[in-house]
């Protein structure tokens, strides 16, 4: 009879270690998405505003303060994506 339950008690704990390494997966899924989708967000803004000009802006080619606000961001948030990668990438390479 102890050996059905010491039997019983490793299968629940392979079980329990499949479903911790299954919620892993998925909460870096999300998180790998939700940064590339900031990003595209914020390239399709950058998209928008690279045509503006402003007149007061001569001392930087014309270009207007919320084009170069909207370049900066897009840059922020691809630097936030590739920092992810790569830590994600540095913590897979140490678990084996």
């Amino acid at each position: 009879m102890i050996g059905v339950y010491d039997q019983l008690e490793k299968k629940f704990d392979k079980y329990l270690a499949y479903l911790e390494n299954l919620r892993e997966r998925i909460a870096i899924s999300k998180t790998q998405a939700k940064r590339t989708e900031a990003r595209d967000k914020a390239r399709k803004n950058y998209d928008v505003m690279a045509g503006k000009e402003c007149f007061f802006a001569f001392f930087d080619n014309n270009v207007h303060p919320q084009a170069r606000e909207a370049e900066r961001a897009y840059l922020r948030s691809s630097d936030k994506l590739y920092d992810y990668r790569s830590c994600l990438t540095s913590y897979n390479n140490q678990r084996g």
